[in-house]
């Protein structure tokens, strides 16, 4: 009995499959590469962004609209953040205080704020996180190295219908 051309190349298929499966498996854990770092609650945050102190030995970034950011975050000197999303700005008390009081922002989300710590998976503090949404569930903190961090980015309702649901690859547009 002839066997069909179908029927001859099964062997290969099923060698393949597990084979493809495990090269799979590798290639998304290599993907993955980086420890990540936690955002941990503490009221000092939001007094310090509240009292409009601008720390000096950090770099400001915001993320979402120019006039109503969606969060800000201040890192320390000690890193570096890379990201294609985050903006960053040259923190002034008045600019802090455009921000933080911005009564439309404020009235949407009152009466909580969501000051964290950002910190490596050693408990190195990265620096300060501060929103008006609590945007943990959509946000997180990758180590690249020691010295290097990747912070995701919060997205508003908007920003989430129009784009797939994660990271740094994504232009952020303005409110």
């Amino acid at each position: 009995m002839k066997r069909s051309r179908l029927t001859q190349h099964r062997p290969f298929r099923a060698a393949f499959w597990p084979g493809g499966i495990l090269l799979l498996c590798m290639l998304t854990l290599l993907g993955c590469g980086g420890t990540y770092g936690s955002f941990v609650y503490d009221e000092q945050v939001d007094q310090i962004f509240e009292e409009l102190t601008v720390l000096p030995d950090h770099s400001y970034y915001f993320s979402g609209s120019d006039s109503r950011p969606d969060a800000i975050i201040a890192i320390d000197e000690a890193f570096t953040l890379e990201s294609r999303i985050w903006k960053p700005v040259e923190m002034t008390d008045d600019q802090l205080k455009a921000w933080v009081f911005n009564p439309t922002r404020r009235a949407k989300y009152l009466p909580y704020t969501y000051g964290r710590y950002m910190l490596t998976d050693d408990g190195q503090r990265i620096g300060l996180w501060y929103s008006l949404y609590d945007w943990r569930a959509f946000a997180t903190i990758r180590m690249l190295d020691d010295t290097i961090v990747q912070v995701s980015t919060p997205f508003d309702e908007s920003y989430r219908r129009k784009r797939s649901n994660f990271f740094n690859s994504h232009h952020h547009d303005d409110d």
